[in-house]
């Protein structure tokens, strides 16, 4: 292999030279038991080595986007403070989100920055930068918080579009009837004017 030619990489983006499970046995997370074990029922499974760990409580995932974080130099989102931009929620449909477990954070002019739980995965940034015709911005997040913050987010900008549309749909004008038999028997002001009707007839009684 030449000096040039890129090694392949893993699941979180890392090439084989930096692997995840050399990372975590650097910043002693794992031992190297622990690491020969995990490896083994990631072969079983045919799951990523990240999941492994998570799965079987071997390294908690805060910890995980700790070590991630630093090895990508890619800011960590905390979501108790940050607020999510409908504008950059709009661009990411909640579908793709979920299957991705991705979620846009804020537009800023050109660039739209994105929670992810994998900032190395070179493949999904450039699609997504095809999707929403942004520059991305990835920003490294907690899978259990950002699916959590999926739900959320696209639940609250439902809500609030459907309300918009019923505000919006109370302000348009309401058709006369041409005849008052076409009024409704049930509705406020035939109600009002029988009132008033029956009111008169008994003062004259």
């Amino acid at each position: 292999m030449s000096a040039v030619e890129r090694q392949p990489e893993g699941r979180f983006g890392l090439r084989q030279e930096k692997r995840l499970g050399e990372l975590l046995l650097e910043n002693g997370l794992l031992t190297p038991q622990q690491l020969e074990d995990a490896l083994a029922a990631q072969r079983r499974l045919h799951r990523p080595l990240g999941q492994v760990l998570l799965a079987q409580g071997m390294v908690d995932e805060k910890a995980l986007a700790a070590v991630l974080s630093v090895h990508f130099n890619v800011a960590q989102v905390d979501f108790t403070r940050s607020r999510i931009d409908k504008d950059a929620l709009a661009l990411i449909p909640e579908a793709y989100a979920r299957e991705h477990t991705i979620l846009p954070i804020r537009l800023e002019k050109d660039v739209l920055e994105v929670a992810t739980v994998d900032p190395g995965d070179l493949a999904l940034l450039a699609e997504l930068k095809v999707l929403t015709r942004k520059r991305i911005k990835p920003l490294l997040g907690v899978r259990s918080e950002i699916e959590r913050a999926i739900t959320q987010s696209y639940k609250l900008r439902t809500g609030v579009d459907q309300n918009v549309r019923s505000f919006q749909e109370s302000l348009q004008p309401k058709p006369v009837p041409r005849r008052l038999q076409d009024v409704k028997q049930d509705a406020p002001v035939v109600q009002i004017v029988d009132l008033i009707i029956a009111q008169a007839a008994e003062e004259r009684a």
